[in-house]
């Protein structure tokens, strides 16, 4: 699911995108078919795949599905090959190098090494997080990591825009434990429900792709009548926007309750997701019970009672969560990978607030600004709002044609110098690929417009190095100095802004 979020971006964006799967059991190959994809399907070559170690899922050793894989892609070549698999690593990956002129690899564990251009984990694990994968990818290997750029469908960050805040009230639950749901934890769910204190709540259940599981909740339905059973959804996306309250796995539904700021109870349902979701709770984002297989239906109704009754948890819950992910992270990877785009510019709106908040956060950002330290959502809320009503402040953000936000640039105006300070952000996943010049050149270009004889400065912390060639590329003139350790930067009226780095 999550590389059909990826490659319907990708097409998008006029790339043309085709699968290799192995037929074991559960395949949706039909699926990724009826979306339009070419699927190149390898035989399923053994009924017995190792449940434990998921280096055995593959289903064939690491040489022989390359050498199929191979086969099944032709004698054309690629521009990217996306790795989606955890029986994957670096021996095959350089197997199939000749096929691509990239490869990129989405990762979730961080247990062995990869050979790839590019490195996705959407999972969140707090500081710990961006130091997973060292020496475990090669040193021109780009990691972009964490949920804000989780692979969710289109639908989610459309919904974000509309689904009001949560208000703590639990008229609705949804519960759902993915498509493998080993220990029937929904009915575990269901029993701990069933009781009159929980009459007056509707309650939508999703079963996995058990039919004995979803033949069990049918039946209980018939003696619980606020329950509703949907079966083979196309999306869980409407009902999570409905929900007051989501119970269910730490797996990838995580990020999809959390774009549309649903507060959750969580039980792990695999060993892979035990790490993940016990960094989320730590930092306040899930109500973690522990793993799914322990937990009993008297369980899950203490910790449910106990849930519906406390609304200042729900919402503090649903806030954290709704700045996990907005939903445009399969569009962040896509235009990772992929250079060409219209770059449109429009005024920062209240919307932003979140986002310029990330951006501001992130350790690069922290790492070059002369205030070091983290900026608090508190503080940012204030400084954004303030900056929005100042007349002196103009903030654009620009975008690709998808709408996906690739930076912002702000002009704070100095009457009495008769010059504009510029402050320019590009989004994490797209440094490098010459979109701050890009966003620089097209911003001062529209703001010179309406002040053509303004100067305009920038301020660089003295050890930036790569700022410091984006505006001497785009023929800004080095200054004196206005504070320690910092470089000043004046594009003067009449001189026309360069077009520094790649134009990508």
């Amino acid at each position: 699911m999550r590389c059909l979020a990826l490659a319907g971006e990708l097409r998008q964006r006029g790339a043309q995108v085709r699968f290799v799967s192995r037929e074991h059991g559960g395949h949706l190959i039909a699926q990724v078919e009826d979306a339009g994809y070419i699927v190149h399907r390898l035989p399923l070559q053994s009924a017995a795949l190792a449940v434990g170690d998921h280096s055995g899922w593959l289903g064939a050793t690491q040489a022989e599905d390359a050498s199929e894989t191979l086969r099944a892609l032709g004698s054309g070549r690629y521009d990217w090959l996306v790795v989606d698999h955890y029986g994957i690593d670096v021996a095959w990956e350089k197997l199939v190098r000749p096929k691509a002129e990239r490869l990129m690899v989405i990762d979730d564990l961080a247990d062995r090494r990869h050979d790839a251009e590019l490195l996705l984990d959407q999972n969140y694990l707090g500081a710990s997080g961006k130091h997973r994968y060292v020496n475990r990818v090669p040193e021109r290997c780009r990691c972009i990591l964490g949920p804000r750029y989780a692979l969710l469908q289109p639908i989610y960050r459309e919904l974000r825009q509309v689904v009001p805040p949560r208000d703590g009230t639990v008229r609705r639950i949804l519960t759902f434990f993915g498509a493998q749901d080993a220990t029937r934890s929904i009915v575990a769910v269901l029993q701990a429900l069933n009781r009159p204190e929980f009459a007056e709540i509707a309650i939508d259940a999703v079963p996995g792709n058990d039919p004995e599981t979803a033949a069990v909740l049918r039946s209980a339905v018939q003696s619980h009548p606020n329950v509703t059973i949907h079966e083979r959804l196309p999306s869980l996306a409407g009902l999570i926007a409905r929900a007051d309250l989501g119970i269910g796995a730490g797996g990838a539904t995580t990020w999809e309750r959390a774009c549309l700021g649903l507060p959750s109870v969580v039980a792990t349902t695999a060993d892979n997701q035990v790490e993940t979701a016990s960094a989320l709770a730590a930092d306040g984002f899930i109500s973690l019970v522990g793993p799914s297989a322990s937990i009993s239906s008297e369980m899950w109704h203490a910790s449910l009672a106990e849930m519906v009754c406390n609304k200042t948890q729900l919402m503090r819950l649903s806030r954290r969560a709704h700045g996990l992910t907005d939903g445009y992270g399969a569009s962040r990877v896509a235009r990772a990978m992929i250079g060409e785009f219209e770059m449109l510019v429009r005024p920062a709106a209240t919307k932003d607030e979140f986002l310029l908040f990330e951006w501001a956060n992130d350790p690069a950002v922290r790492r070059f600004s002369f205030n070091k330290n983290r900026i608090t959502q508190d503080e940012h809320h204030n400084w954004f709002m303030a900056r929005l009503e100042d007349p002196t402040c103009t903030m654009l953000i620009g975008e690709d044609s998808q709408g996906l936000p690739l930076g912002q640039v702000r002009f704070e105006t100095d009457l009495s110098r008769h010059e504009a300070t510029v402050h320019l952000t590009v989004e994490p996943a797209l440094r490098g690929t010459g979109i701050g010049s890009r966003l620089l050149r097209e911003t001062v270009t529209l703001w010179r417009s309406r002040a053509p004889e303004f100067t305009v400065v920038a301020e660089v912390v003295g050890d930036n190095g790569a700022s410091k060639r984006l505006f001497l590329g785009a023929n800004f003139e080095a200054g004196r100095a206005r504070r320690p350790n910092s470089v000043v930067f004046r594009l003067r009226p009449g001189v026309q802004i360069g077009a520094s780095g790649s134009k990508r």
